[in-house]
């Protein structure tokens, strides 16, 4: 650990690549012993004017979230100035940030992020060093519909009507995440339309309404959407 090998540039170049022969000389930190051949014996340098140069960066996601899908990944800021030798930025189009782990996660989320360097083999001065990568999930939908729900009329305290509804059944499409779905599996819907302000007398056309539990985020639609509410009885 403690060798190394110095070779001295002498030239008045800035770019270009100059072929540098290594002797045994140029080992350094060599303590009591004496430096008999080095190999390779030549190598080359390659000189370049250094410039600034502004790219975008983008993340990359690893993992899968618990529900949903990854919908964008978003840097901010999105463009970083990269500096270092001319040839190498010309070659260099966008840069990455650090990946993003989404394994689990049930909503987006935001973190600060380091931009790695466009290669391996030579790392450029990064302005800014970190960015912050903001990670957008989209929820994921399934659908489940019941056939021949039957629909009730709600009345206020004491106001029974006789009343008869055309159609009595209907079809209730469900949406919404595929767990909230899960937990509806074994319960029928419930379908009313409000009836707390009609005149028994008369025929009414009413939205038909669906009654969903709570805490759960699942969207209803009815077909049909309305049902006539007629005077039963002669």
């Amino acid at each position: 650990k403690q060798l190394r090998v110095v070779v001295e540039l002498n030239t008045n170049s800035t770019a270009g690549s100059i072929e540098l022969v290594v002797g045994a000389e140029a080992v350094r930190g060599a303590r009591n012993v004496r430096p008999v051949r080095v190999e390779p014996d030549r190598v080359l340098v390659s000189l370049d004017r250094e410039q600034e140069k502004k790219v975008p960066v983008q993340s990359r996601v690893v993992g899968k979230p618990y529900a949903g899908e990854v919908e964008s990944v978003v840097c901010e800021p999105a463009v970083v100035t990269l500096r270092g030798p001319a040839q190498h930025l010309r070659e260099t189009e966008w840069v990455y940030a650090e990946s993003v782990d989404v394994e689990g996660r049930v909503e987006g989320f935001s973190k600060r992020c380091r931009v790695l360097a466009p290669s391996d083999t030579w790392t450029p001065i990064i302005s800014p060093p970190e960015v912050q990568v903001n990670v957008v999930l989209s929820e994921k939908m399934a659908t489940a519909d019941w056939e021949d729900v039957p629909v009730g009329v709600l009345f206020g305290p004491g106001a029974q009507r006789p009343v008869a509804v055309q159609p009595s059944r209907v079809r209730v499409i469900l949406s919404g995440p595929p767990q909230s779905l899960e937990a509806m599996k074994h319960a029928v819907p419930k379908v009313f339309v409000d009836g707390r302000d009609l005149d028994a007398s008369l025929t009414y056309d009413l939205p038909a309404q669906v009654v969903l539990p709570p805490g759960r985020s699942l969207s209803a639609s009815v077909e049909p959407p309305a049902v006539r509410v007629v005077p039963a009885g002669p």
